[in-house]
């Protein structure tokens, strides 16, 4: 059974405004399957589960870590610690 989930409704698993979810729409960066005639977006659950899915993968994979933090970590591996606080 196809369940859909209003705006709020994505913005709750998305953790997210509603603000946010029609940004998200206006990029393209997530469709609703349907538009009612006052202008409720309508999203698929599988939809919104897939984009919490990307949005987790690519928060571990661009995470950063510091220059500053970087450099110490080298030092330290090479049993110096070479850089200033």
């Amino acid at each position: 059974m196809l369940q859909l989930l209003e705006s709020a409704d994505v913005a709750r698993l998305i953790e997210r405004t509603p603000g946010t979810v029609r940004h998200l729409v206006k990029s393209g960066r997530i469709r609703p399957v349907a538009i009612t005639p006052r202008g409720l977006r309508l999203f698929r659950l599988e939809d919104v589960e897939n984009f919490r899915r990307q949005r987790a993968v690519r928060a571990t994979s661009n995470s950063a870590i510091s220059g500053k933090a970087l450099r110490r970590g080298m030092a330290e591996s090479r049993g110096a610690y070479a850089v200033n606080n």
